[in-house]
């Protein structure tokens, strides 16, 4: 097996230098707290995040579903995510499959990391905004 991967290793340098860290080095997975195919950690396959200009509305809907600061992932030019992120269907695409929903399983990473999606309303505010509605209604009626 080794000399099957160094035979392919050599036979990528001849031809071209660009492709050999896709074998050496396999892409680790930018989530928050995730070894995916980190030294030492067991191969995992990944998926690429969808193009920031051709699909920008995909691209900022998969951002926000990652607990990562935003910028830390902006910053990359290309953002890998493991396999196991998702927990939805996948589509048959040339050169693979595709995750047909955002990535939504994160384990590890307390619920504090992640951005808040809908905003409670505080029982405070509501108390007040009750209170100025009955003050404005008691104004009107003298």
């Amino acid at each position: 097996m080794l000399s099957l991967y160094v035979f392919t290793v050599k036979k990528l340098i001849n031809k071209s230098s660009k492709y050999i860290f896709d074998y050496i080095m396999p892409r680790s997975c930018n989530a928050l707290n995730c070894r995916g195919n980190y030294p030492g950690e067991p191969y995992s396959k990944v998926v690429k995040f969808p193009d920031k200009l051709s699909d920008p509305e995909e691209w900022n809907r998969w951002l926000c579903a990652m607990p990562n600061e935003r910028a830390s992932l902006e910053r990359l030019k290309e953002i890998w995510i493991c396999r196991s992120h998702f927990d939805c269907e996948w589509k048959k695409v040339r050169g693979g499959e595709r995750p047909v929903g955002q990535p939504s399983i994160f384990p590890g990473v307390p619920k504090s990391c992640f951005k808040q999606t809908k905003t409670k309303a505080r029982p405070s505010s509501v108390l007040l905004e009750q209170r100025v509605q009955l003050e404005a209604t008691q104004t009107r009626r003298t």
